[in-house]
């Protein structure tokens, strides 16, 4: 018997002023003075082309699942809203699924190479962006090829090994400074682990 179809959530847009869309309480994610940075680059040479997301409250305003930092940005922007059916309870699921979904893509390094040159950068903050299109699973790829040298497979994709890693377990930790890194690295290692430095490694 078929599957059933997937439902369509989606029941319609409407431009709405920034400032009258309600961001969500439970948002988890936080936008550094660095990514606003980037993104009003980003608007500056584009403008907007992505919709943000949003439900109905019962009073009928809209309250956004997606689209917080651009929200942000202006009260008086008018932005193109993506609406959905969802209820409060499946809102929040929601918020939970997006980044994460997001982060399981992995990036063909040839292809994200042609698309560097054939989009010449137009601001020093356009090319600092650009050029971190698949910067994390490098620096990943790195630290397991460092930790687990023996598995190192330049025709295998490391972040998909054919067995589970039975004998490391990886922490990635998101340190506030330099200072701070060099003295958890140095306890790691006075504990027999090794450890490496990640530079430029932004904690999802």
């Amino acid at each position: 018997m078929p599957a059933p179809p997937w439902r369509s959530r989606i029941i319609g847009h409407a431009r709405v002023r920034a400032g009258d869309l309600v961001p969500h309480p439970l948002n988890p994610r936080t936008h550094p003075d660095f990514q606003a940075s980037a993104l009003r680059a980003v608007l500056d040479r584009l403008g907007f082309a992505r919709s943000l997301l949003a439900y109905k409250l019962p009073d009928g305003r809209l309250q956004l699942i997606d689209g917080h930092l651009r929200q942000s940005l202006d009260p008086d922007a008018l932005l193109d809203v993506e609406i959905v059916d969802l209820s409060e309870a499946e809102a929040r699921e929601l918020l939970l699924c997006l980044d994460p979904l997001a982060r399981l893509a992995l990036t063909d390094a040839d292809r994200a190479e042609t698309l560097r040159r054939l989009c010449p950068p137009q601001s020093p903050l356009l090319d600092d962006l650009f050029q971190t299109v698949g910067k994390a699973e490098d620096d990943l790829r790195s630290l397991l090829n460092t930790l687990n040298p023996q598995d190192s497979d330049t025709h295998e994709n490391p972040l998909r090994p054919k067995s589970p890693f039975p004998q490391n377990f990886l922490v990635l930790a998101a340190c506030p400074s330099e200072h701070d890194q060099k003295l958890l690295l140095a306890d790691l290692r006075d504990r027999g682990l090794k450890c490496r430095p990640l530079a430029g490694w932004e904690a999802p």
